[in-house]
């Protein structure tokens, strides 16, 4: 709705409006019961970005898999991790001896605590690596929703 009136006031002031894709909304359908509802999303998303000047994605891939859908105005933004900032070699030694006393491996989890981020898949992993006897700390980082 937020996108809507977006581009509303954007038509109403005579000014270019732009939108990002970077959530595959359709792949959500099938983990909340509804699948049957993909062809209807897709034509909706399609109606609703095609309203901009310029759809700004994460990557080629997404590009590829929206223009076989019909989007248009695909303009790739990327967004990766930037290495001279986000490196091993910044590894921060105290944290990791608070996270991990006894120095086993981290398995580090930061997002949202949803369904779609495959949760259960986590959770049989960390059960695997118990049973066959892997010792290790999990970290779970969970970002909160606001309402």
């Amino acid at each position: 709705m937020l996108g809507l009136a977006a581009f509303s006031c954007a038509r109403k002031m005579n000014i270019p409006a732009v939108a990002s894709y970077h959530t595959s909304f359709v792949s959500y359908l099938k983990y909340y019961g509804f699948g049957s509802w993909e062809r209807r999303v897709w034509k909706y998303l399609r109606w609703f970005y095609n309203n901009a000047e310029a759809i700004f994605v994460p990557s080629k891939s997404t590009i590829e898999e929206l223009r076989s859908q019909g989007f248009d105005n695909l303009m790739e933004w990327g967004r990766g991790i930037d290495v001279s900032r986000f490196s091993p070699r910044f590894a921060d030694q105290k944290l990791r001896q608070e996270w991990s006393p006894e120095g086993f491996p981290v398995l580090l989890f930061v997002g949202r605590l949803v369904k779609e981020k495959d949760i259960d898949v986590l959770i049989e992993s960390c059960r695997l690596l118990h049973e066959k006897g892997f010792q290790f700390k999990i970290v779970l980082s969970v970002m909160a929703l606001a309402r």
